[in-house]
């Protein structure tokens, strides 16, 4: 929903023309005017997002706590999924149609798993890639009319300051690459493993 907000503020601040100059002081009063309501905006859509940051560093009953804490036993119950394969493996021995049932059990396992956090890291990007967008559109706009500066650099303050990636607990940043980490720590340990059973 932020993201959409986001993008009808981007939508505005590029379409609407505050840059032409003017000599009618109503015309320069009537920018002004709008231009206050998009920071307005801004400052609702900034506290929204401030506020659901906030909650990300509460550790209890929290999304993204709740995340954290799914990383962790995903990673826990994948290596420990692994281990008890090559365990039996090692001491039973395996046929090819076992060993290929297993891979593809670990894979369809680990594919459920992540496909919520999936959703949420590209939610999140999405609306960052939006805050980009909008911060681009600042600084463009601040540049180029003297007399409306002043409001265009408090939006931007209001961007950076409080619209920032959101993190999990202070652990790791949501975006799109946090899936990539995790499945690269999940693929290292299991190859950790197999070089382990396997000498």
């Amino acid at each position: 929903m932020l993201t959409i907000k986001i993008e009808i503020w981007n939508n505005i601040a590029k379409n609407t023309n505050f840059d032409q100059t003017c000599d009618d002081e109503c015309e320069i009063d009537l920018r002004r005017v709008q231009l206050k309501r998009m920071l307005k905006v801004m400052k609702l859509i900034s506290e929204v997002w401030r506020s659901i940051s906030e909650m990300s560093d509460l550790k209890i009953a929290d999304l993204l706590f709740q995340i954290l804490l799914h990383f962790v036993t995903t990673y826990i119950m994948f290596v420990m999924y692994v281990m008890t394969i090559l365990i039996y493996a090692i001491r039973v021995g395996m046929t090819m149609n076992i060993i290929v049932s297993h891979v593809l059990g670990v894979t369809i396992c680990l594919s459920k798993l992540l496909f919520v956090e999936l959703l949420l890291c590209v939610a999140c990007e999405e609306f960052y890639r939006k805050t980009n967008y909008a911060r681009s559109i600042v600084i463009v706009k601040s540049s180029q009319n003297v007399e409306l500066k002043r409001i265009w650099k408090n939006i931007r303050r209001l961007i950076d300051a409080n619209l920032q990636k959101m993190s999990a607990c202070g652990c790791f940043n949501l975006d799109a690459v946090t899936m990539v980490y995790f499945c690269s720590v999940i693929t290292s340990h299991v190859i950790v493993l197999l070089q382990f059973a396997f000498l």
